[in-house]
């Protein structure tokens, strides 16, 4: 296992979501998704569900939420994974539709990014853990351009 934990929100990055349902019942899943969480789990990786269905409303809420979640993954991964809706320092990574990412100590999101500031996006490609001036993802070059 590798050290720290990914975090993926399940409403509208892992699973569809199109508002809160009566019924609470989870959204169908986002393919893309589905498969960097099986690429992920497949190389060690550890995985958690991170979420506000879990957030403390009453004990009854938490474990019918938490229920539906362990079932929609074993049906849709293959395996219930951890659930969460808290951060901690082991948390290496967030994936979820409502995050802004920030270049670290600086206050600007990588949605204010220009090619000038590379340099300062850290020293880690998104996907494949190597330094950037190893390698760098596919994807990683398509959004931020060739390593200067």
């Amino acid at each position: 296992m590798s050290k720290g934990w990914i975090g993926v929100d399940l409403d509208g990055t892992l699973a569809h979501y199109e508002g809160w349902r009566a019924d609470g019942s989870i959204g169908e899943p986002v393919p893309l998704m589905v498969q960097r969480v099986t690429r992920w789990l497949e190389e060690g990786k550890d995985v958690r569900i991170f979420t506000a269905r879990v957030t403390g409303r009453s004990l009854q809420d938490n474990s019918d939420q938490m229920y539906k979640i362990l079932a929609w993954c074993l049906e849709h991964i293959g395996i219930s994974l951890p659930i969460t809706a808290t951060k901690d320092m082991q948390m290496i990574e967030l994936w979820d539709d409502r995050c802004v990412q920030v270049i670290p100590n600086t206050g600007i999101s990588l949605n204010e990014h220009e090619p000038r500031l590379l340099p300062y996006l850290g020293p880690w490609c998104c996907e494949n853990g190597k330094a950037r001036e190893e390698i760098i993802c596919k994807e990683c070059e398509e959004r931020w351009g060739a390593i200067p």
